[in-house]
């Protein structure tokens, strides 16, 4: 008989993060409805269009049955045989906590933590939900390229235009060092120098799996493709509720905004550092 899977932090204190997480969010929302006057707040929400408010949801809904089939996808890359009903499920988890927080983080935690019950390890889990982020951050790093170069002449706004291409060019080199094994131990370098093996070898563990993915080119086409669709439908959804609300501006810079909000949230949540909670998980074995 196989000796239990060792509950890692998140399972130990699940409900009492759950109810931190929700206290959290209540009082974000409070502080904010009150900097910005609860009476103008309740006052344009009556005045809201219900029908291109209940459209948004239409369309942020599918928006998220895609995401979640892109996270299967990449999962199943990695060897860890999700099925698309599970893997929605603990998609829509995530999303639920990354929509109520501050960051990104809490919701690929309990994405992680929920599927690695489908794998061996960790690892590969990690490094799909990883790669997913990344291939995001791409899919909005172009769009926002794009949308930059047809407000050229409108905005001057060159900080903006800068910015665009430098998040644009950070992610495709990080995606780029996907394929390159010797780049990615980089990253390894400064555990190795600290003496801190352990973390060393679990990030050995997750840079291996995310170099697998040289061999998963359809996966990784079937993936950038969802990601579009993704962005984009994120993109309707900002502006349909938007209309809803009365704002009239032009789709366009919808298409400029947005994906530059959404690229460096990404890239602060994902990139700046990983969870040593993470790390750590990422290193023990599930129990085959």
């Amino acid at each position: 008989m196989s000796a239990a899977k060792p509950k890692g932090f998140f399972h130990r204190f699940k409900v009492p993060l759950i109810a931190l997480k929700i206290l959290l969010s209540f009082a974000l929302f409070a502080f904010v409805v009150a900097k910005v006057s609860p009476r103008n707040v309740l006052g344009t929400l009556r005045l809201a269009d219900p029908i291109l408010l209940t459209l948004s949801a239409a369309v942020f809904l599918v928006s998220s049955l895609v995401g979640s089939w892109l996270w299967g996808r990449l999962l199943r890359a990695q060897g860890v045989p999700i099925p698309y009903r599970k893997a929605a499920s603990y998609y829509f988890v995530g999303l639920f906590f990354n929509n109520f927080l501050p960051s990104n983080i809490g919701g690929d935690i309990a994405r992680i933590s929920d599927a690695s019950k489908h794998a061996h390890h960790v690892s590969p889990v990690f490094s799909a939900t990883l790669m997913e982020r990344l291939i995001g951050v791409l899919a909005i790093g172009l769009l926002a390229v794009v949308a930059s170069v047809t407000v050229l002449e409108k905005l001057n706004l060159y900080a903006i235009y800068a910015s665009i291409w430098i998040i644009f060019l950070f992610a495709v080199g990080l995606f780029a060092s996907v394929f390159h094994r010797g780049v990615l131990m980089a990253f390894e370098a400064p555990f190795r120098w600290l003496k801190m093996h352990r973390v060393e070898r679990a990030i050995a563990r997750i840079l291996d799996d995310l170099h697998g993915f040289k061999d998963q080119r359809d996966a990784l086409l079937a993936a950038f493709l969802a990601s579009m669709v993704v962005q984009v439908s994120r993109i309707y959804v900002h502006y349909l509720v938007g209309m809803a609300l009365g704002v009239r501006i032009s789709l366009s810079y919808y298409f400029l905004f947005v994906p530059v909000l959404a690229a460096l949230v990404y890239l602060a949540a994902r990139y700046v550092g990983a969870s040593k909670e993470e790390i750590k998980r990422a290193e023990a074995p599930s129990a085959p």
